[in-house]
């Protein structure tokens, strides 16, 4: 065989795609991603305060996530709403939490409300958190409650 009967192979030119490094790419969403959450924090903070009754200390906290965790890649952060109640022999905490979702372009998407039911808003307006969080508080915050361990040893 001589080479003008061999097929034209190296005629074809690979282009082969070059990524940045993963680093780079996960600051620059993580960044946009932070620039989101923080925006949104005052709305969120006003809608999760309104849940609690006033008498009730409630705090609310929010996390935003360092990293595009694989389990959950579209969702960039969440803020935390506990309240906490002592009586004599038990304690109790109560809690609703607030995911901000992302699409593929890192741009907020909706709310995800879990308590101790799970809604996701239409949306990322007020309006549309308010509405997540109402019918996420028809049932209730996610509880949890235990007895004092001095109970235990003896009574």
């Amino acid at each position: 065989m001589s080479t003008l009967d061999r097929p034209r192979a190296d005629l074809r030119v690979p282009i082969d795609t070059i990524l940045l490094p993963r680093a780079i790419v996960q600051r620059g969403r993580l960044q946009s991603r932070r620039e989101a959450l923080l925006a949104l924090d005052p709305l969120v903070r006003r809608q999760l305060r309104q849940l609690s009754a006033p008498a009730l200390a409630q705090t609310v906290e929010l996390t935003v996530y360092d990293a595009v965790y694989a389990a959950t890649p579209q969702v960039g952060g969440h803020w935390t709403a506990t309240t906490s109640w002592f009586g004599l022999f038990s304690h109790a905490f109560g809690s609703y939490s607030v995911a901000l979702v992302f699409d593929d372009a890192d741009r907020p998407r909706h709310f995800a409300v879990t308590g101790a039911a799970s809604v996701e808003s239409d949306g990322v307006s007020e309006a549309a958190l308010g509405r997540a969080l109402a019918q996420a508080g028809s049932a209730g915050p996610l509880r949890t409650s235990s007895a004092h361990v001095f109970q235990l040893t003896g009574l």
